[in-house]
């Protein structure tokens, strides 16, 4: 069918529950713009509000959504399922066509009309969505959790790192590795200098090669204690920090457990795609995964050509 015969939709994603939509035809030109609530009842009346105005132009509706493995994989489920057909864009595409306007000023309405401009002139590039393969949504969504898991581990090791900063200035040179199995130890029973009073080389020395796969000699428990302060009287700042530091290390483990089982559940889906991503140099599961997140099914693409389009480096 011409393009002609055709009016676009395109949908924008806004917070978790607005969706901005804008209509154009053949020619770029809007038809409207409105919002809508990310709700089944709201995307009825969407739908509704296109068929009309397809219908009042003699043109049959054809959607863009740039968020298909996101927050726009309800109203995919609903386009899909209402037999339209369903087109997705890239938002770096929607980007560079927003770019090349008079005003390229960045709003939730003009990124709705780009999204619909980028429909009309790359129609017959852009990978047509026709199901949405759960497995596919299940590495998106895993793969996102591990990324936030990781930025929360870095935000608790940076907090961790200055209180030990202010209870063990020298604590970059008590371990070679600060966030060791030793290391953690280390901190979560002695998190301020004041509470190794009374404890000796040989007894320190055996804590840390308990909590270290007995890596730890009796020459660094020495010099451990020979850079603290011990028979320094702890502040009400010190014990707050005390109490904070151990919580930290608590926190710390815990979200190192989360990664490891997120990871243990991602191989299997990944296996099942039957990419074999991994067996690249320099791809391990969790690159593979975030890949296969990003792409989706491989197959929806006829050309390496169109993958690369949508991938916005062709």
């Amino acid at each position: 069918m011409n393009l002609s015969d055709k009016v676009s939709g395109s949908l924008k994603s806004v917070f978790s529950l607005i969706l901005h939509h804008s209509i154009a035809n053949c020619f770029g030109q809007s038809l409207g713009v409105f919002t809508s609530e990310n709700r089944p009842k709201e995307l009825k009346g969407l739908l509704e509000k296109v068929d009309e105005t397809a219908k009042s132009h003699n043109l049959k509706p054809v959607f863009g959504l740039e968020d298909v493995m996101g927050l726009g994989q309800h109203l995919a489920r609903s386009l899909i399922s209402g037999g339209y057909h369903l087109k997705e864009v890239n938002p770096i595409e929607t980007e560079r066509k927003r770019l090349k306007n008079a005003h390229p000023d960045k709003s939730d309405p003009l990124d709705a009309l780009a999204i619909s401009r980028v429909l009309i002139t790359d129609f017959d590039k852009l990978p047509t969505i026709q199901s949405l393969n759960e497995i596919y949504l299940a590495i998106h969504e895993l793969s996102n959790r591990r990324d936030s898991l990781v930025k929360e581990k870095t935000r608790i090791k940076n907090k961790l790192h200055i209180l030990l900063h202010r209870e063990y200035p020298y604590y970059q040179t008590m371990f070679k590795n600060t966030s060791s199995k030793a290391a953690l130890a280390f901190w979560e029973r002695f998190p301020i200098a004041s509470l190794l009073k009374g404890i000796g080389v040989e007894r320190l020395a055996q804590y840390l090669r308990a909590n270290s796969n007995n890596t730890v000699s009796t020459k660094k428990a020495l010099s451990i204690l020979k850079l603290v302060d011990k028979d320094s009287v702890p502040s009400c700042l010190n014990l707050v920090h005390s109490s904070i530091i151990r919580n930290l290390v608590k926190h710390l483990r815990f979200i190192e457990e989360q990664i490891a089982i997120v990871e243990k559940e991602l191989e299997p889906l990944v296996d099942e795609t039957g990419m074999k991503l991994s067996t690249l140099t320099g791809v391990d599961l969790v690159t593979a995964a975030k890949l296969i997140a990003e792409i989706g099914d491989v197959n929806r693409f006829s050309s390496s050509d169109k993958l690369a389009k949508c991938a916005g480096i062709a």
